[in-house]
């Protein structure tokens, strides 16, 4: 399961799982996104074409409230939101709380929910991504720490966070 994310980083995870057969689902707020994402994975890995399907974020989220039924091995989370870092001076609430919504609170609500789900074992992951950019080490450093906490939650599901760019 790949959640959101920057143009690109879908291409990164997809072809190599679907290269080992892999179902492959590509979930996006951006039902455009996800359309298009899932339409070029079909054309540049044209055999494993009917293993990749593509979801609106809302029914995958609505999913995985269900009872367990699907089971994801790995879920890749490069969801992000380009809230403007202001000076601090500038600085106001909304804008904090807008990066604080993707960047902490998703990958949170995320792996409570995807507990239910996920087959319990090593061999199962959760990766999420730092930000894109240096400037922005606060994000990378929050990734970090989150990454750590549900490791430690969620064991023995692995937690990994990785640095895009």
């Amino acid at each position: 399961l790949v959640l959101g994310g920057p143009p690109g980083v879908e291409f990164i995870v997809s072809p190599g799982a679907l290269s080992s057969r892999a179902r492959v689902f590509i979930a996006s707020s951006s039902t455009v996104k996800v359309y298009s994402t899932v339409e070029r994975l079909q054309t540049t890995v044209p055999s494993t074409a009917v293993l990749v399907s593509g979801h609106h974020f809302g029914p995958v989220c609505e999913l995985l409230l269900q009872p367990p039924g699907v089971a994801p091995d790995h879920i890749v989370f490069t969801a992000s939101n380009v809230a403007q870092i202001q000076p601090i001076g500038e600085a106001i609430f909304d804008n904090t709380v807008i990066r604080a919504i993707v960047r902490f609170f998703a990958p949170r609500l995320l792996a409570k929910h995807v507990r239910a789900h996920m087959r319990s074992n090593a061999a199962s992951s959760i990766t999420l991504t730092g930000a894109l950019t240096s400037d922005m080490a606060l994000d990378n450093y929050a990734a970090s720490r989150i990454a750590r906490t549900l490791s430690i939650d969620l064991a023995p599901i692995r937690v990994n966070v990785i640095k895009i760019g």
